[in-house]
Order: structure tokens, then sequence, then C-alpha cells
């Protein structure tokens, strides 16, 4: 039996998703469509399964396998890797099939039967053990930016997490973005459906799209259903309406071939920056056009830095304003702002938490603080409707792509923190800017997930008066380097 390495890839992609309890029904299909047709992948199948819960086994300190002799790992391979599977027999199974004809004998020995079931992974896994190993799955895309999205099938696909091939992104409302495993980025905005194809490719049948491939996405396509596009290190967009398939080239150089409604290849042409073309099947040729630049403008223009999702009532404000007190700054729904992008600590930093979990005003849980020499960045997180806004409720939830240290919500702490992690330039006010409890039923509230990277807010704009909503979100960026240090040391 022969097993292509395609068909290897796609079996162990799909296995992933369901060890990680991230399989649809179509992958749960798609696997058993594999299996049924297929000697060689239920073969395959068969290996996996039974060298994963060997391991599993054997990594939880069960029995040594080497204690074991070579006849009695036959013994307990051979009824399992069989096929048909032969019914088991008394001179065959021993106590085991006497255990069945004779229940009222169960008590004396119940802890036989799962000591016979470790015996059994031991035995598969020692049977395969030489054999060569499973290759690792092959990461072929991650979600790496969800801006305000929803998706059509109301679910909406974990951040971060691996898209097998054939993925199916149905975006509704928003903006996201997808890293392929070769580095290249596309960010789509809605209406558009956008099937993840492989490592280097996709197909756009809806909507925008914009991409950028670097030297090691060389390469890279975008199939429509009309035309395919192929990159040569360079950065494009793509647009699909109806059976029209337009291009607009700011960096580098694409190759966009035109398709027949029979798929053939009616012409192929390239285009440079600063080009651009659309083709609709049953013309004659491909059309230049140096206009559709303009429907790209959105999708071009850089993402919050450190922002990985946003959604709820909530926007990025690409730049900090002169004064964030009360009036000084007011909007309908919650605002974030950029303070500090990078900086390694001169002092000590003193915040709210830095637990993980649940957190309302007031806050009794004890204070934490962040050490000197910690390189971090800095947002702000700020409520100030327009007007009284009395009670008016705000939900939101932020991700970012390094993990949260900690949150300053109180005024003290808000107040300490502005000379080290607000920005210059900029008025922040003394007091009545925290998180507030004024009503039990309408308090201020946050929820730090368990990985450290998404924060859920709840607010309640003019509950404080005339004071307003305000959160300070301390970054992790890792270890500084060197010069950081310095820096940090002598105050440079």
């Amino acid at each position: 039996m022969s097993l292509s390495r395609e068909k290897i890839d796609e079996l162990l992609e799909l296995l992933w998703r369901v060890r990680d309890d991230e399989a649809t029904e179509e992958d749960r299909e798609r696997i058993y469509e594999l299996i049924a047709s297929d000697p060689a992948v239920r073969h395959y199948y068969v290996r996996y399964s039974m060298i994963c819960a060997g391991l599993r086994w054997r990594n939880a300190g069960g029995i040594d396998p080497a204690t074991m002799s070579l006849a009695d790992r036959l013994r307990l391979v051979y009824p399992l890797v069989s096929e048909p599977k032969p019914r088991p027999s008394d001179e065959k199974v021993g106590w085991l099939w006497q255990r069945r004809r004779q229940p009222e004998r169960v008590g004396s020995r119940r802890w036989m039967l799962p000591v016979a079931a470790c015996l059994v992974l031991i035995g598969i896994t020692l049977a395969f053990w030489r054999s060569q190993p499973i290759a690792k799955p092959i990461e072929i895309a991650r979600l790496t930016g969800a801006y305000h999205c929803r998706w059509d099938d109301g679910g909406s696909p974990r951040l971060g997490r691996h898209l097998a091939r054939r993925a199916a992104l149905r975006l509704v409302k928003g903006r996201a973005e997808v890293t392929f495993a070769t580095g290249a980025v596309v960010r789509f905005a809605a209406p558009a459906e956008l099937l993840i194809l492989g490592p280097n490719a996709a197909r756009l049948t809806e909507g925008s799209l914009v991409a950028r491939a670097g030297r090691e996405a060389m390469g890279f396509s975008i199939e429509t259903p009309g035309a395919i596009v192929v990159d040569r290190g360079t950065e494009f967009g793509v647009a699909v309406r109806g059976e029209e398939t337009g291009i607009a080239v700011f960096e580098g150089v694409v190759d966009l071939t035109a398709l027949a409604p029979d798929g053939s290849a009616v012409e192929t042409i390239t285009a440079r920056a600063g080009e651009g073309a659309r083709w609709r099947p049953g013309a004659e040729r491909i059309e230049a056009s140096t206009t559709l630049a303009r429907r790209f403008e959105s999708l071009r223009r850089p993402l919050p830095p450190g922002i990985a999702a946003l959604d709820g009532s909530i926007t990025f404000e690409p730049r900090m304003p002169a004064s964030v007190v009360p009036g000084g700054f007011e909007r309908n729904g919650i605002r974030l702002f950029l303070e500090q992008e990078e900086i390694v600590l001169p002092e000590e930093v003193t915040l709210t938490t830095t637990s993980t979990g649940y957190a309302a005003a007031p806050f009794t849980a004890p204070v934490a603080t962040v050490e000197s020499g910690r390189r971090v960045r800095s947002y702000l997180v700020h409520l100030d409707e327009i007007g009284w806004g009395q009670g008016v409720e705000r939900r939101a939830t932020v991700s970012f792509d390094a993990p949260i240290i900690g949150l300053a919500m109180t005024d003290e702490h808000l107040a300490q923190s502005d000379r080290v992690l607000g920005s210059e330039d900029v008025e922040y006010r003394l007091s009545r800017r925290g998180l507030d409890s004024h009503r039990s039923e309408t308090k201020d509230s946050v929820i730090l997930s368990a990985d450290r990277h998404t924060l859920q807010m709840t607010l309640y704009g003019g509950s404080t008066g005339r004071g307003n909503d305000q959160i300070r979100v301390v970054v992790d960026l890792g270890n500084p380097s060197l010069f950081g240090r310095l820096q940090s040391f002598f105050g440079w």
C-alpha cells in the first residue's frame, strides 16, 4: 500500500483539528471519506491513533515496554491489526472471555480490564515503534487579524488558530487578516469569501483583498472564478464583482491569466507597479485599467500596531488627542489609543491587577507591580460619551498580539503610571477617571482571558457624572535588548 504525500498532509491537518476540538462536520465527513475510500489511509489512520494513544500512556508513567516479551507484544497486537477482527474465543482471550460469560465474578477482577487495555496500547506502540515517523502536520495559514468581524455561519474562527486546506472564510462584516505559512499576508474586507487552497494559494469568490508576499512567498497565487493572479514578490489587490476580476499592482510584478468559462487559459499579461487590469469571461482580451487602485485604499492602510482583533463598541484612534480629561475628547463609544509603542520601564510601575479572569470595581485584590527594566507597550482605553451619556452601556473586546501584563484601572494607579506609560504633551486628569461602581447592576467590569491576549470590557458612559472611564493596558514585549537595558539604567 502506498500513500501520497499530499493525502498524508490532508489527513494530518484534519486529525490535528479533531485533536484540538476545532473540527467541523465537513472536516469529520472528509476524514470518513478518506478512510472509507483508501485502504492505505485506513492503515495510516490506525497507526496514527494507536501511536498517539501509546505515547500518551507511556508518558503518563505506564508499564515499561522493555519488560514485555515479544510473544506478549504479538499476542496483544494481533487482534487489533488483523482485518476483519476475529471473534474472541475462550482459548484466545482467557479470563477476559470468562468475564463476559460470568458477570457475577466481575467485582473480584475489576482492575484487570483497564490493565489489559493499557497493555494493548503499549503493544501497539511497540509494534510500530521502529517504523518511519509520522510527519508533523504542515501549517497552511492562520487567522491573524479580525476587526469588528461577523461571519455568515454565526461563528467566529479563533484568532491565531490553524486554518486547514479548503477552510472557507465568509465575512459578512468587518475586516480580517490571514497569514500563510510562506509569509504571505492577505487582508480582506466584507462582504468577501476566501477559500484557503494551500500554504501559498487562496481563492477569492467574492469581495476585495490586498496581498503582500515577500521573497519566501514568491509564486503566491489568488484564484477567482474567472482568473488566476500569480505574484512575483509584490503587493497587489484583487477584486471580484460578479464574474469580473480586477487587479491593481502597488509594488513589484504580477501575472494575470484570464480563464474561459471552461477553465482554459485565454490570455496572460504581466502588470507592474502602478498598473491595473480587469477581465470578464467572454471578453476577447484583458482590459487595462488605472482606476482600480482606489478600491483598495482602506485595505492598504496599516492595521493598529499590536492589535489582533477588535469587536463591539470600540474604535482604534491612530493619534492621541491633546487632552483626555472629561470633555476633552468626547465620542460615543469606547476609544483605544496607543500611548507608548515600546518602552523599557525606567522604574517600577504599580497596576490594579495582573490576574486573569473577572474584575470589577471596587477592586479588592492586592495591587501588583511591574519591575523596572521590562520592555512593554501601553494602550489607553477611554470612554467619554458626548454630553452626559448617563448609564449608556458599551461592550467591547480587544485582542493583542502579545500577552497583557496587567491593567491600571483606578484613579491612583492611572495617575501614578501617567509619567512613565502616558503620552507626552497629553493632558490627563488626576481623579474621576478610573472604573467606578456607582450601582451594582451597572458597574464597570473587565475580563482578562486565560492566555492573557484578550480583554473584554463592559463600561457605562457617564456613570461618574462628569468623569470618564479609562483603563491603561500594559502589554509585554519580551526581554529588552542590551541597548534597551542601558537606556533604562542610565535614564537616556
